[in-house]
């Protein structure tokens, strides 16, 4: 089994960032998805439901957000963004 890297990780996420903030949700999905194989992270979880909003698929938005915060209760911005939605 081949082991995969921090530097693997980094690139994913990486690449995951460039996707979100481009506006390709989808391939950001796809990377951020792989990346959480690797590492479940706060982080990770909190740029999916970035993504997802971006696709307007706002239950995904919620749940990932959600996971996000179960990682990292202390998490702001993830609280400010679940926060947006449950209003709307």
């Amino acid at each position: 089994m081949k082991k995969i890297k921090k530097e693997d990780y980094d690139d994913l996420l990486e690449t995951g960032q460039f996707y979100l903030l481009n506006k390709n949700y989808k391939e950001a999905i796809e990377v951020f998805k792989k990346a959480l194989t690797i590492k479940e992270d706060y982080l990770i979880y909190y740029q999916l439901g970035l993504a997802y909003e971006g696709l307007n698929e706002v239950d995904k938005a919620r749940e990932m957000y959600r996971k996000s915060l179960e990682l990292k209760p202390d998490f702001d911005e993830a609280n400010k963004r679940l926060d947006e939605l449950v209003k709307e």
